[in-house]
């Protein structure tokens, strides 16, 4: 049962931290905005910062034998503009950090309010991203579609 907890908190934060640097990254790149890059990355280097010691997350990882690993590649298609996937990559990572915060009560108590406050964090974020980035409102082609 612990060791089901330490995967459940091992993918969680793999996803969160995912999420965040796909985030990241279009802010940087799409957005070169570098405020805003720069507290992306100090959310996710906090996110980091909460597992000193991922050796039973790492132990209780088993990617192969993942029942729910296949559901997921169906839904990528859905994202046809560079806001869909900010969009999609917020919601992965509020998602998970939600689940982190859940399932931390159980195994590491003294981190749920870390886990909280970096969700609270990304919910700022999210809406500071979504008013100043003009690469948002105004993508460009759909993706998959010719200019």
């Amino acid at each position: 049962m612990k060791k089901d907890l330490y995967r459940i908190m091992d993918a969680n934060l793999n996803r969160s931290r995912e999420g965040l640097r796909v985030i990241e990254d279009i802010v940087r790149f799409c957005g070169k905005n570098k405020v805003l890059t720069e507290k992306l990355k100090r959310v996710r280097h906090a996110l980091a910062g909460t597992v000193r010691d991922n050796g039973k997350m790492l132990l209780a990882r088993d990617a192969r034998h993942d029942v729910g690993k296949e559901y997921y590649f169906g839904l990528e298609g859905r994202k046809k503009t560079i806001a869909d996937i900010v969009i999609s990559s917020f919601r992965r990572v509020e998602e998970s950090l939600r689940v982190m915060e859940d399932i931390s009560k159980l195994i590491i108590p003294g981190k749920t309010g870390a886990y909280k406050r970096i969700r609270f964090s990304v919910y700022e974020l999210e809406k500071t991203i979504f008013k100043k980035l003009q690469c948002l409102h105004n993508p460009g082609p759909a993706v998959g579609r010719k200019p």
